[in-house]
């Protein structure tokens, strides 16, 4: 991987073949402004000044003051007549002249398909512009349990879902036709009249595994704290009763979507194309072994519906918003539905809410990092001149959290304490504002005239820093570090082992930069 000047540029190769070359621009304020690909060329962004993306490649957006999506015409949908410019023209379209098309933030229609909602504002019916209908039922939980599908040959399916008592879900599978009935359930069934099943195993929020009848996939993420697949081992028996494991290798692009997967050589398996909010587009499966499931971070894409599965909602690519309302309220937004302002810059791994992942390009070097409070709220990010706005980001998001939520959530966010990435919900860096302690008094000369919310700072970026070089050298001592690693490849665990240590190793730099511009403004 190579990085320069306002740009980044990923390459991995295979043989004398280049499996995957990339590269990105982004304006001053960190918006990714274009991509280039050596399969699909090179996709331009625009966005409007809330941040609001309008433009993704040939597909165009346009938003109503509640950040709600407005149904446009991209370049699949004809029918519909092309908006007269207002405002800024390029990246606004006119409201409908029907406010009541999307009242407490509910899409009826977009893009050709159709939104049907209860009282509770769970989606239960959706017309697909292709002619396919989807029909959901929920538990007590507002869980999606069940699934029709009623296809536009005139076949039906239906699925079930199940879920642990986290709230995460570890199991779905077809029904056989006998066993439908407008009643039946997965809780009812146990597993019973299921076909086409898939168990699913889990770390904290982290899919460690999923249980298909042909095999066993194992997913290895980037870092402890990260959703960002790194790679897949697959287990299978073969007919002759041999067992057999291949790894695959993920390649991602800025904001964690996998675009390529490569084998242990580099040799290129599968590859694929996605919209502006993350849905996969078109594929190409170089090897018919190769399986991908991932979209946006922690979002599981069940081929079934369409939908993505993630963590504590599902997501609806088409429109890029949630089927369900904010299980945490407004403490997620005032839009209850919505993802993010556009997914090149913002991830929502739990399905709660969004936060974005800056990028800062100075020096040469572009700099990526998470802010992580508790298990359950990823929350800013610590890397320059961003901490400021981590700092207030992170202390509503603690707040949120602390407040009553389901108990799914709570029993989350209780699994761990203080698993965060870079720095901890207790940490200065997150808590630095009012009622924090007071810093000792410093007794080098250059530190007698700065101000105290800056001492705060420095001593708190001498502690990561600190910590940062023991993490590095517990990985370097034992590269098996977590539990479970001890089995894999050791090709998983070497690469890895460097992912971790090129992390720390950034974090420190950009934690060691941070204290140089704060003694610079003195």
């Amino acid at each position: 991987m190579t990085e320069g000047g306002k740009g980044k540029t990923k390459v991995a190769a295979g043989y004398s073949q280049t499996a995957v070359k990339r590269s990105y621009g982004y304006d001053r304020t960190g918006n990714l402004t274009h991509s280039t690909d050596q399969r699909t060329g090179t996709t331009h962004f625009e966005y409007d000044k809330l941040g609001r993306i309008t433009k993704a490649g040939n597909e165009r957006f346009a938003f109503d003051p509640a950040h709600n999506i407005l149904d446009i015409p991209t370049e699949k949908v004809k029918p519909y007549p092309a908006p007269s410019p207002v405002g800024e023209g390029k990246t606004t379209a006119p409201l409908s002249d029907d406010r009541s098309a999307i009242t407490d933030n509910r899409l009826k229609t977009y893009n050709g398909t159709t939104y049907y909602y209860d009282d509770l504002g769970n989606l239960i019916h959706r017309e697909l512009a292709d002619g396919e209908v989807q029909n959901y039922f929920y538990d007590l939980y507002d869980q999606l349990v069940k699934a029709e599908i009623f296809k536009k040959d005139g076949t039906k399916e239906t699925w079930a879902y199940s879920y642990d008592a986290l709230g995460r879900r570890i199991g779905k599978g077809r029904l056989k036709n006998e066993e439908v009935s407008e009643t039946s359930f997965p809780h009812d069934l146990g597993g019973n009249g299921l076909e086409n099943q898939t168990r699913f195993v889990w770390d904290g929020s982290h899919l460690l595994q999923e249980i298909q009848p042909d095999g066993r996939y194992t997913y290895i993420y980037t870092d402890q704290d990260s959703y960002e697949p790194l790679a897949q081992v697959r287990d299978w028996t073969t007919e002759d009763g041999e067992n057999r494991q291949q790894t695959h290798y993920f390649h991602c692009d800025q904001i964690g979507i996998p675009r390529e997967m490569t084998d242990r050589d580099g040799n290129l398996l599968w590859f694929g194309n996605y919209t502006g909010w993350g849905r996969l587009k078109e594929e190409t499966k170089v090897k018919d072994s190769a399986y991908q499931p991932f979209r946006l971070q922690n979002q599981y894409a069940d081929r079934e519906t369409g939908l993505h599965y993630n963590f504590f909602r599902y997501y609806e690519p088409v429109c890029g918003r949630f089927i369900k309302q904010d299980p945490i309220r407004l403490e997620g937004g005032t839009n209850l539905y919505s993802f993010a302002s556009n997914v090149q810059n913002w991830i929502d791994p739990l399905g709660l809410f969004a936060f974005a992942i800056p990028l800062i390009i100075e020096a040469g070097a572009i700099i990526k990092g998470l802010l992580f409070v508790g298990s359950a709220a990823a929350v800013g990010y610590a890397g320059s001149k961003a901490i400021q706005a981590a700092q207030s980001q992170s202390q509503t998001k603690t707040q949120a959290i602390a407040k009553p939520v389901p108990p799914a959530i709570a029993q989350s966010k209780a699994g761990k304490k203080g698993c965060g990435k870079c720095t901890r919900a207790n940490n200065s860096i997150a808590g630095a504002g009012a009622g924090a302690p007071m810093p000792p008094e410093d007794n080098d000369d250059k530190d007698k005239n700065l101000s105290i919310s800056d001492k705060r700072s420095i001593r708190s970026y001498k502690k990561q820093i600190k910590n940062h070089k023991k993490k590095i050298e517990e990985f370097k001592n034992n590269p098996t570090v977590r539990p479970g690693m001890e089995k894999l490849p050791k090709e998983v665990i070497k690469a890895q082992q460097e992912s971790r240590i090129r992390h720390l190793e950034r974090e420190i730099k950009a934690f060691q930069k941070n204290i140089d511009d704060i003694y610079k403004k003195y």
